[in-house]
């Protein structure tokens, strides 16, 4: 883990996660979509309602694999200040004393 906190693991792996999910998602759902295509033409098979669950299931663990990658950099970055954050309470401390007869201007002789 470097100083800043982000550890560059979790990033490979996050941004894994994603890219994968959208790889299984896009070929989960041309398949979804073929298999519903197929069973409006040809009604009747059997074979085909089977296969659109496993089409479907691909698909779910697509997204499935997005959602858990972008936790994943959420959870990161949450950990993190943001910059140019301010702690809690920091607002609420006393202010310095001024002096007011810095204000005054000095009085000409």
């Amino acid at each position: 883990m470097n100083e800043d906190g982000a550890d560059i693991g979790t990033i490979i792996a996050a941004i894994f996660l994603i890219l994968f999910g959208l790889c299984v998602s896009l070929v989960g759902g041309a398949c979804t979509a073929l298999w519903i295509g197929m069973m409006i033409s040809e009604p009747g098979e059997s074979m085909g309602v089977v296969l659109l669950l496993i089409s479907a299931a691909v698909l779910a663990a697509g997204i499935t694999a997005i959602v858990f990658g972008v936790r994943l950099l959420m959870k990161r970055r949450q950990d993190q200040p943001e910059f140019g954050s301010v702690e809690p309470g920091a607002d609420l401390s006393p202010s310095p004393a001024h002096d007011e007869s810095l204000n005054k201007p000095e009085e000409m002789e």
